[in-house]
């Protein structure tokens, strides 16, 4: 009787502690998944070469600037993720399935059936994940960037003349044009990684940010960061800080690469110039604004009203594959 009365107190304060725990634990997995939403591939707005895409709370797309080939036309949706490219852009729907809009000179911009949870929009190609974690890619493959890969992976991103993508152990395994050594495997650990024009960046567990590939406008240094996010363009790079800030660093030509105190919750860098969302839902972009690519957007992810330049006499659909082989200087200006 006594040990009756002595274990009697003891089950509702064991019961408050499994109720703490499973509290806890449901927080950290709620907190995980915050931080990967934000460190991960969902792109909400993506900055693409003259042009920007936002995605909005119903699912439609709003995309603004430079629309020659039709890249920056509004979409019905719905999506749940969308990626910029030079001159197309791809989105995923709620069925796994790809549409894409733009040019498609090069077949990138085929619709695609399947299913797949991630799509990551290039120059000519673009490239997405399956459920298995396999990468399956379309459009130009002159340098192999195209190249379907069995991974499996947790992440690809599409860049200019190569694609990389994050493995589950967190190496970063990369295919197509290493003329600049931005398609080169890295051991990592990271958490994310980013393709630009000529250069990749990955995010370390730190928050660290390792680049390699071109560096001439050391848009490929390393960064000590912390940071949470990072996103590679054409010549510069940009990354998010805990605080929500955006550090660049990089080509400044245009402004792309400057600092913004933020806050904001994601970044994505572009062909010349740079967007980030705000918590609000409003997009605000830096760099070039020739085509109206970096206006400024309330929200949440609202449609510019501002009609798209396309008279420009530079239409990036007839650029020159075989541009990679040019020196730097001389790709840059091509890529402009």
């Amino acid at each position: 009787m006594g040990s009756s009365n002595v274990a009697t107190p003891r089950r509702p304060i064991l019961s408050a502690i499994a109720l703490v725990l499973l509290t806890l634990l449901l927080f950290g997995a709620r907190l995980t998944a915050l931080t990967n939403a934000l460190t991960g591939p969902t792109e909400i707005v993506s900055a693409g070469k003259h042009f920007t895409c936002a995605l909005m709370p119903s699912g439609a797309v709003d995309c603004w600037g430079g629309n020659g080939d039709g890249q920056a036309t509004d979409q019905t949706g719905p999506y749940t993720q969308l990626s910029a490219g030079e001159i197309h852009a791809c989105a995923l729907t709620p069925a796994g399935t790809i549409d894409c809009w733009g040019a498609n000179t090069d077949g990138q911009a085929a619709g695609q059936t399947g299913s797949y949870t991630q799509v990551s929009a290039g120059e000519y190609h673009t490239c997405a994940l399956t459920p298995s974690g396999a990468v399956d890619c379309w459009g130009g493959n002159g340098d192999g960037q195209a190249t379907d890969q069995a991974g499996p992976y947790t992440q690809v991103n599409a860049g200019r003349f190569h694609t990389c993508a994050l493995t589950p152990a967190g190496a970063v395994e990369c295919w197509g044009d290493n003329g600049d050594g931005q398609a080169a495997d890295r051991p990592g650990p990271y958490t994310q990684v980013s393709t630009g024009g000529f250069h990749t960046c990955a995010l370390t567990p730190s928050g660290a940010v390792e680049c390699w590939g071109e560096n001439a406008d050391l848009q490929a240094a390393d960064r000590p960061g912390p940071y949470t996010h990072v996103s590679a363009g054409g010549f510069h790079t940009c990354a998010l800080t805990p605080s929500g800030a955006v550090e660049c660093w990089g080509s400044k030509s245009n402004g792309q690469a400057a600092n913004k105190p933020g806050p904001y919750i994601q970044v994505s860098a572009g062909g010349f110039h740079t967007c980030a969302l705000k918590s609000t839902g409003a997009v605000e972009c830096w760099g070039d604004n020739g085509d109206g690519q970096a206006g400024p957007h309330a929200g949440p992810y609202a449609t510019n009203t501002t009609p798209p330049d396309t008279t420009s006499d530079s239409n990036p659909s007839q650029m020159n594959h075989e541009n990679i082989e040019l020196p730097y200087r001389a790709r840059r200006i091509a890529f402009e």
